[in-house]
């Protein structure tokens, strides 16, 4: 069996300049989102899934990142779907186990979101942008972390 731990390790190391640069300046180089959409076309060669399996994981990818593009940006949404793919054809717990991870974290992320914005007229809340790359990395980095 082939060790596909390079994935998680190659991709915290992305995801972590991403989210650096997002807190940053609020923007993302998608170079590395399309680097590690190479990594995921690799870890294909690599599985081989049935087609069954990967129209699934293409169906729920699609799913996923099309409710969530009212919630995050552009950039964040590619993170998301090279996650999503990468997790899934590694394993399906390490996907279930990133999901459990990222909607976690993203309620407590939304509940003190709300919190420290509670006070703030609603003309100028919908200024204001917040990075969305720290919720996929800290849910990442989690799911990487736990064994499955």
């Amino acid at each position: 069996m082939v060790d596909l731990s390079f994935f998680f390790f190659v991709g915290i190391f992305h995801l972590s300049f991403m989210a650096y640069t997002d807190i940053k300046k609020m923007k993302i180089d998608s170079r590395h989102n399309y680097f590690m959409f190479g990594m995921v076309a690799a870890l294909y060669v690599i599985v081989t899934p049935s087609l069954f399996y990967l129209g699934s994981l293409f169906l729920v990818t699609l799913i996923i990142v099309l409710s969530s593009s009212k919630l995050l940006a552009s950039g964040d949404l590619n993170a998301l779907a090279w996650i999503i793919l990468g997790c899934g054809l590694i394993s399906l717990p390490k996907l279930f186990i990133f999901f459990y991870f990222y909607y976690g974290i993203l309620a407590i992320y939304l509940i003190v979101k709300q919190l420290l914005l509670y006070n703030i007229p609603v003309h100028v809340k919908q200024g204001i942008r917040t990075p969305g790359l720290p919720v996929l990395w800290g849910a990442f980095l989690l799911a990487s972390l736990v064994k499955a």
